[in-house]
């Protein structure tokens, strides 16, 4: 995916801040998210979100912060 892909433009629950792993592929503003492992926010990648295993945090509002060899934060948008 690339930067921008969706946006949020109903209503939507807020905005929370999430834990990114470093080394993980980067979280681009406009990316769905889903939670990865130890509660780190995860991009949403090809086949998934696996229904019953995975579950959707929401759409990208900033990129993370995260870099090669430090864990980062992303912030969340949840539609409703």
């Amino acid at each position: 995916m690339s930067k921008g892909d969706i946006e949020v433009i109903g209503p939507y629950l807020g905005v929370r801040r999430y834990r990114t792993k470093a080394n993980n592929t980067q979280i681009l503003a406009g990316e769905p998210a889903i939670v990865g492992n130890s509660n780190y926010a995860i991009a949403m990648v090809d086949g998934k979100p696996v229904v019953g295993t995975d579950s959707f945090l929401g759409i990208a509002q900033v990129d993370d912060t995260r870099t090669a060899s430090l864990d980062g934060r992303v912030s969340i948008v949840t539609p409703i």
